[in-house]
This record gives C-alpha cells, sequence and structure tokens, in this order.
C-alpha cells in the first residue's frame, strides 16, 4: 500500500507539471499571435522570456518520470501513463518552440504596422489553442476516442494553411505586400501547423496510454 500511495503521488506531480506546461503553451501561442496581430515587440519579448519556464518544466517533468521508472517499476497501465508523459512533455516544449518562433517572426516586420494581418492565420491560432486544450483534457480522462477527434480536427488546420499560403503568395505575386512581410505570415503559419502535428502526436500518446495501442495517426486511421 506505501509504495501504491508513493507511486500515485509521483503520477500527480507528472500530471500537475504537464498541465503546467500545457497551460503556458497556450498563453504563449495566444501571446505569440497577439504580437503578431498588433506588430507589438514587447509582448513578443516576453514570449521569448517565457520559454525557458517551458523548457525548465519539461525537464522538471522528465526527472520524475525517470525517477519513477527507475524506483517505482510501474506496471501496465502506470508504465504508460509515465512514457506518455515523457513524450507529451517534449512535444509540449517544441510548440513552445513554434510559439517563441512566431514572436521572433514578428518583431522581425515592425514597419509593417499598416499592412493586413490574415483572418486565416488568426483561425489558425484560435484552433490550436483549442486541440491543445481538447487533447490534454483527453490525456486527463484517458479517453482515446476524445483523442481520435482532436486528430481529426488537424485535417481542418491543415486546410487553414493551405488557404493561407496560396493567398499570401497571390497578394505577393500582385505587389500589395511586402516580400519581407509574407514571408514572415508564411512562416507564422507554418509554425501553427506544426503545432498541430505535434497535437497529434501527443493524441497517439493519449490513445497509448489509455489503450495501449501505440501507431501512426494518418488521415485514413483517424477515420476508422
Amino acid at each position: 500500500m506505501l509504495a501504491r500511495a508513493v507511486l500515485n503521488k509521483e503520477l500527480a506531480a507528472m500530471q500537475d507539471d504537464l498541465l503546467r506546461m500545457s497551460s503556458l503553451v497556450q498563453t504563449a501561442v495566444e501571446r505569440a499571435m497577439q504580437a503578431f496581430l498588433a506588430l507589438d515587440s514587447e509582448i513578443a519579448e516576453q514570449v521569448i522570456s517565457d520559454d525557458a519556464e517551458i523548457n525548465r518544466l519539461r525537464f522538471a517533468v522528465e526527472d520524475v518520470c525517470l525517477l519513477t521508472l527507475a524506483t517505482q517499476q510501474p506496471a501496465a497501465r502506470d508504465l504508460r501513463v509515465v512514457l506518455a508523459t515523457i513524450n507529451i512533455a517534449s512535444e509540449l516544449e517544441r510548440m513552445g518552440d513554434h510559439a517563441t518562433g512566431i514572436a521572433k517572426l514578428a518583431m522581425r516586420v515592425q514597419d509593417d504596422r499598416l499592412a493586413p494581418f490574415p483572418p486565416g492565420l488568426q483561425q489558425m491560432g484560435d484552433l490550436g489553442i483549442t486541440m491543445l486544450r481538447r487533447v490534454m483534457n483527453a490525456f486527463l480522462a484517458r479517453d482515446a476516442q476524445q483523442a481520435y477527434g482532436v486528430a481529426d480536427d488537424d485535417e481542418i488546420m491543415d486546410a487553414q494553411y493551405q488557404a493561407v499560403f496560396h493567398k499570401l503568395v497571390a497578394q505577393l505575386r500582385a505587389d500589395k505586400l511586402t516580400t519581407d512581410y509574407v514571408l514572415a505570415l508564411l512562416f507564422a503559419a507554418h509554425n501553427l501547423e506544426r503545432i498541430g502535428d505535434r497535437i497529434v502526436n501527443i493524441c497517439e500518446r493519449v490513445i497509448f496510454a489509455s489503450s495501449g495501442q501505440l501507431k501512426e495517426l494518418d488521415e485514413g486511421e483517424r477515420n476508422l
């Protein structure tokens, strides 16, 4: 009973740090999009600065996971949860990097304050935040079906990315936007699209933790 109590305490600590990471990543994406929309270098700098805490939490999560594996030797579902937690922390840390990338791009185009901001880009950001919130809820509930549903939404993210890409290229060809600004928007859109991909990776780990199935969620698999 004592060993079980210790394991439960360590699992709870992992989960708390993972949720803290997720909250920080959501905030980072929201602020990065705000910084780009307003071309606000102060907000962008805050996103870049705050990324250090996301990185710290990733290593804190990994430390607890490794300690648990070494000292508690979890089995079955507990083992799957620990292994999934390590992978999810890594994905969240990379998502923080993507948000930082968007913030840095916002700082590069400060002279384009009068240029239009494509609504499709904001939609991508909003969808990414929603997907992240939902996949973390799925992880807490160990709900594989909810994870499949979140993964399906990545198709919407990909379609939005393609729409933004083609519209920006058309505006560049029509000389309606500067090359630097268009490139910054395209790279920002790419970062958001990659956030969607990483959320799908988290979906795979949620499914593994809850069911023991470890498989790649390609488009065909999601629709089964």
